[in-house]
């Protein structure tokens, strides 16, 4: 419950994602000779890392319905507890109220 409105609420944070690649390049031509497959593998080898950092200014207010969303369905969540917990209590008064009925009928039948 809670859990998912902290969630809502981070997508309100910058986000900053690092990521990173290796690769080759292989290619062939008539005309040209460049070496054995290895040797343009080798020689073509590349790398790159990079980073990005997003800013949320405006989501079209996807953020805030999102936050919004998750709050209620928290309260929802809430209120089917405490429903579960009075429907559980009726329920114990009721086979109380059940007991009871059945020991006086006991008592009733004796007398």
């Amino acid at each position: 419950m809670y859990l998912s409105v902290e969630t809502a609420k981070g997508a309100y944070m910058p986000t900053l994602s690092l990521s990173a690649g290796l690769g080759t390049d292989h290619y062939t031509s008539s005309k040209m000779n460049y070496g054995t497959f290895s040797d343009q593998i080798h020689n073509n080898f590349s790398r790159y890392v990079g980073i990005s950092l997003n800013i949320p200014i405006f989501t079209r207010f996807s953020t805030r319905n999102n936050l919004r969303t998750a709050k209620l369905n928290k309260e929802n969540q809430q209120l089917q507890v405490e429903n579960i917990r009075a429907a559980s209590g009726q329920a114990g008064v009721l086979m109380n109220n059940y007991r009871l009925l059945d020991f006086y009928r006991g008592e009733e039948s004796v007398m």
